[in-house]
């Protein structure tokens, strides 16, 4: 929860944020003199982005939710009105 804080919060302050999974922890461990029994699990990068890329299109969505579909079924045999 910690991280997805940070990301948030790098968000809201116009920075860019990336979660880095494959890194060598010993030599992470090394670089910032952690002590043995802590064990890195993730690094945030965090910054300021080159350029701000615009959202994707949001897509239209086509399926009903199930409530939908039961609503329409019930107007079919005439139980809702």
């Amino acid at each position: 929860m910690a991280v997805e804080n940070t990301l948030l919060a790098a968000h809201a302050l116009g920075l860019g944020a990336c979660v880095v999974k494959s890194f060598s922890r010993i030599a992470l461990k090394g670089i910032l003199e952690l002590p043995e029994r802590i064990e890195p699990e993730l690094i945030v990068i965090i910054g300021h982005p080159k350029e701000q890329p615009k959202a994707p299109p949001k897509k239209e969505n086509r399926r009903d939710s199930v409530f939908e579909q039961i609503r329409r079924k019930s107007r079919k045999r005439g139980a809702l009105r």
